[in-house]
């Protein structure tokens, strides 16, 4: 918040992006067993399938005492690129050994989708002002699938918010040429390499896009 410029605004918005996806995945770990359908899925709190099967595994990845990187193998991960499996196993491996705690990636995923919101922030108004800069980011912040998405143990926030990061990687080094937006847009590049490098492809042709219009 301070480093995006400490706009009391911006400050509310990204507060709400983190508190409304934390409290929506808890109380979706509390509702839905009682009022969701009679399935496994509902019944253990998850809202997706992918998340809850991608979670039971990474749970058990953490105690099997194989590498993290198994995470990648298609052979045996559920994954489908195993990005976000490895993560979870590595917090429930390191954070939390004694017991499953589904919340730990809720509370990392609701984190990452409010930081996201920030460089968009950012971005939006160094190329438009803040005519665009608020709405897109109370926008980014407040989607109804995106709230949902974001209090789940799905990979899109991380990806919203790594392409979020290389767009303003890119538009720091068109406008300043400082060698440390090279950092932002690398590491957005291989967080969705990690996650989805189809994401990845298609954030590095829209980046190539704006580069080619914009001159």
């Amino acid at each position: 918040w301070r480093w995006s410029g400490a706009n009391r605004i911006l400050g509310l918005i990204l507060a709400l992006a983190f508190i409304f996806r934390l409290g929506l995945g808890l109380a979706l770990t509390f509702l839905l067993p009682g009022t969701g359908y009679d399935s496994p899925v509902y019944q253990a709190g998850y809202a997706y399938m992918d998340a809850y099967n991608r979670d039971l595994q990474a749970w058990e990845l953490a105690h099997s005492g194989q590498p993290l990187w198994a995470a990648f193998d298609k052979n045996t991960s559920i994954d489908q690129y195993g990005g976000l499996l490895a993560l979870s196993a590595l917090i429930y491996r390191y954070l939390s050994p004694d017991a499953h705690r589904p919340w730990l990636i809720i509370l990392i995923a609701a984190a990452v989708a409010a930081l996201g919101v920030a460089f968009l922030w950012k971005a939006a108004r160094q190329v438009w002002g803040d005519s665009v800069a608020f709405p897109a980011a109370w926008i980014s912040a407040l989607y109804p699938e995106s709230l949902l998405l974001g209090g789940s143990q799905m990979r899109e926030p991380f990806l919203i918010s790594f392409a979020a990061m290389s767009f303003w990687g890119m538009l720091d080094w068109q406008n300043t040429r400082k060698r440390g937006a090279w950092l932002w847009l690398g590491i957005g590049i291989a967080g969705m390499l990690l996650f989805s490098p189809g994401v990845a492809l298609s954030t590095l042709l829209a980046l190539a896009g704006w580069l080619w219009l914009d001159r």
